[in-house]
């Protein structure tokens, strides 16, 4: 495994945290 594999495997899940928090977020400034 090349350190770039393994830094994008520690990145997905944050910017997944980071997408949901954002929506979330939003979702509630819309109403």
């Amino acid at each position: 495994m090349t350190t770039l594999e393994m830094i994008s495997l520690l990145i997905m899940p944050v910017g997944g945290l980071l997408i949901g928090a954002w929506a979330l977020y939003f979702a509630k400034h819309m109403e």
